[in-house]
């Protein structure tokens, strides 16, 4: 399983769950925001 092509793609790979990663938590912190706010309002 060790072979130098396959690092960069790992790599690439990586970068892309990375980015998928921050994506899904900005979403889940603005679903919950909205339904902090919806519930009851914090300041």
């Amino acid at each position: 399983m060790s072979s130098p092509e396959g690092q960069p793609d790992a790599r690439s790979e990586d970068k892309e769950v990375l980015a998928l990663v921050a994506e899904m938590n900005a979403l889940a912190k603005q679903l919950e925001e909205q339904m902090d706010d919806d519930e009851q309002p914090q300041g």
